[in-house]
């Protein structure tokens, strides 16, 4: 989740804006193990591309387009289409990193959670989300943890029988 930041101007008053977005989904875009030190530990690898900030760039237009439209004012953008804004800013919810999907093709995990290729290896949290939106995904992490719970209890019940 990339957040830039815009100055919109009015007659009155100057306020910053922050876009938040989302990047797309990309092979080059995961979470590796760093094991360049004594203990391994997770890095996410997450740099936006040319289309990630054009489309940034172009949202920021297009508020100012509504903006200017609707006589509130003027947006800013405090970076260049094709440079990448210096106020560039990252979330936490590291979403998509074991998306799930119908296949291996499209994901790591399947509309069941369990992980493509195993038999019981199950992935829950917003990593399994097909793609991200905006940041306090925990409802939709509280669905999907009942929803594989049903799931492993009629598993359970199943090989019980």
């Amino acid at each position: 989740m990339a957040h830039a930041v815009a100055r919109l101007l009015n007659e009155r008053e100057a306020f910053l804006l922050v876009s938040v977005a989302e990047q797309r989904r990309r092979e080059s875009s995961r979470v590796v193990m760093d094991r360049s030190g004594p203990n391994p530990t997770p890095r996410v690898d997450l740099v936006p591309d040319e289309e990630d900030l054009s489309q940034l760039y172009r949202s920021l237009k297009a508020f100012d387009t509504a903006f200017r439209a609707s006589r509130i004012g003027r947006v800013y953008p405090l970076f260049s289409e094709g440079q990448p804004p210096g106020n560039l800013g990252w979330g936490h919810h590291h979403m998509g990193t074991t998306a799930m999907s119908k296949d291996v093709a499209g994901g790591v995990v399947g509309v069941d959670l369990r992980v493509h290729g195993s038999t019981n290896v199950y992935a829950l949290g917003s990593s399994v989300f097909p793609s991200g939106g905006h940041a306090n995904p925990t409802l939709t992490i509280v669905a999907l943890a009942h929803r594989l719970a049903d799931h492993l209890r009629s598993a359970a019940r199943e090989i019980a029988t």
